[in-house]
């Protein structure tokens, strides 16, 4: 069991609430295996490959516009860095060999439970990435004295951390769970 601070609960349901909501959502479980694929390929994974990016190049400026950055500060390149090309592996993975086995099971039947466990494993990686980012950025709260492109940076990296948890929701408690051909709501107690 993970431990997490009240006020970064807090934090997480206020920027939930502050999320415009999607009203073209659906029951995803109703709506079947292949639309959710669609759905998560043009929702998420084409916003994560513009977004990451572009948070990259503004994290390589704010480096830049500094004499001497401080140590988080290098970290942070590090760690985004990091996401950065773990992020590029893992959407190619699930558009490439993930996708089309859930959406042809026949033909792989006996990779898609290996591929999924892979995921999911990588879904945890992911969450402790953006749990070191969001310590080395003090819950994305910019220094007083911080640069408009370092507010923007932070800002932008709270939304990818948002966006990403949506996702990974998504894939291992809707997707994976109807590939496997599993009862979603099991699977969701299960996980908790």
């Amino acid at each position: 069991m993970r431990h997490v601070a009240l006020d970064v609960v807090c934090h997480d349901l206020e920027a939930c609430d502050a999320q415009p909501v999607d009203h073209s959502q659906q029951d995803w479980q109703q709506a079947g295996p292949t639309a959710l694929i669609e759905h998560i390929r043009q929702t998420h994974h084409i916003s994560l490959r513009q977004e990451i990016p572009r948070l990259r190049t503004l994290m390589h400026r704010v480096i830049a516009a500094r004499p001497v950055p401080p140590r988080w500060l290098r970290e942070l390149l590090e760690v985004i860095t990091a996401l950065s090309n773990h992020l590029r592996c893992h959407l190619l993975e699930e558009d490439h060999r993930l996708f089309p086995q859930i959406i042809r099971p026949a033909d792989h039947a006996v990779t898609i439970h290996d591929s999924i466990e892979r995921m999911t494993h990588e879904h945890e990686q992911i969450d402790e990435t953006l749990e070191r980012i969001r310590w080395l950025t003090a819950d994305y709260q910019p220094p007083a004295d911080a640069s408009p492109q370092l507010v923007e940076l932070f800002d932008g990296l709270r939304r990818v951390e948002a966006d990403l948890h949506r996702l990974m929701h998504k894939e291992n408690n809707i997707l994976f769970p109807l590939a496997l051909g599993q009862n979603i709501e099991t699977h969701e107690e299960l996980s908790q």
